[in-house]
């Protein structure tokens, strides 16, 4: 909390205030002290060794990258439509067309590891999720933020990156 807090803190007054400074050392604080309990717990909730891993902690972290962008676009298009005066009910509609590609490619990505591999349709999806899908930003000039800000940012197709998770999600340390 105390690094989500110091986060948004940081954004809307600076990133060098004592309240967003203190709420980021807080919060890795909380994250140092997380990471040494769990490392002697008995019964951790993710092993720390998995992290020895190459694979496993660059499965991990194109995963987050992933699930970040998702959660950036479902916000900004929740704005974005919500300015074109869109219903709440209007803006679930769109947002669950564009999940429905995600669904889509994550029942087509099963078929894929089936004939090929964990790690191929790994990769695969990765490289798919690099490449651009608009050559133009979305038209989010109305959309202000603090301080006059236009709110912009890259779109990533939740579908290309479905195949992707799904392929983390049954990825062995043996198979990254």
């Amino acid at each position: 909390m105390a690094l989500v807090y110091g986060v948004i803190h940081g954004g809307v007054s600076g990133w060098m205030t004592p309240a967003t400074l203190a709420g980021l050392a807080v919060g890795a604080l909380g994250l140092a002290a997380f990471v040494l309990v769990e490392h002697r717990a008995a019964a951790p909730l993710l092993r720390p060794q998995l992290f020895a891993s190459g694979g496993f902690t660059a499965a991990g972290l194109a995963a987050m990258a992933v699930l970040f962008t998702v959660v950036g676009v479902v916000f900004v298009l929740t704005l974005f439509f919500a300015h074109q005066q869109v219903s709440g009910l209007g803006i679930a509609v769109r947002l669950g067309c564009l999940f429905g590609g995600n669904a889509a490619a994550s029942l087509t990505s099963a078929r894929l590891q089936a004939l090929t591999s964990p790690r191929t349709v790994l990769i695969t999806g990765l490289l798919i999720a690099t490449v651009p899908g608009r050559r133009r930003p979305l038209p989010l000039r109305d959309i202000r933020m603090k301080q006059g800000r236009a709110a912009t940012g890259p779109l990533l197709r939740t579908s290309r990156a479905s195949a992707t998770l799904r392929a983390l999600r049954s990825c062995s340390l043996a198979d990254c």
